[in-house]
């Protein structure tokens, strides 16, 4: 990247940071979230070494960053939505890995469901 460029990079990320709680100019479309006064906090909260353990686990089962799991459940629990984790999403190899350590039998009933339930274009292996 040339010098030109990086100078360019810089001078704009200085002017957005110096305007970020500035309202949009009337013909911009869309809004800023945090532009109407209500800037977000940072909370810190202490749990216990299993309790952390046990948010770690899940936030990888889940495939989201810890902080993103632990927002989203007070987020949930303050707004009474209830707890709706995100659907996790594997990659084909991370599955495959899931299904090694499945028994044997248990991982044919597994696929005799899926071909039954689901699109056979969606169980093709590379």
């Amino acid at each position: 990247m040339s010098d030109n460029v990086r100078d360019l990079i810089r001078e704009v990320a200085a002017e957005a940071e110096e305007t970020r709680h500035e309202p949009l100019p009337a013909d911009a479309v869309g809004t800023r979230p945090h532009s109407q006064g209500t800037q977000p906090r940072v909370l810190s909260v202490r749990l216990t070494g299993e309790q952390y353990d046990k948010l770690v686990t899940a936030a990888e089962y889940q495939a989201v960053p810890v902080s993103t799991l632990a927002r989203m459940l007070i987020v949930q629990g303050v707004e009474g939505t209830g707890l709706t984790p995100p659907r996790a999403t594997l990659s084909p190899e991370q599955f495959e890995v899931l299904l090694s350590h499945l028994p044997e039998d248990l991982s044919d009933i597994l696929g005799t469901a899926l071909r039954r339930n689901v699109k056979p274009e969606f169980l093709q292996t590379a």
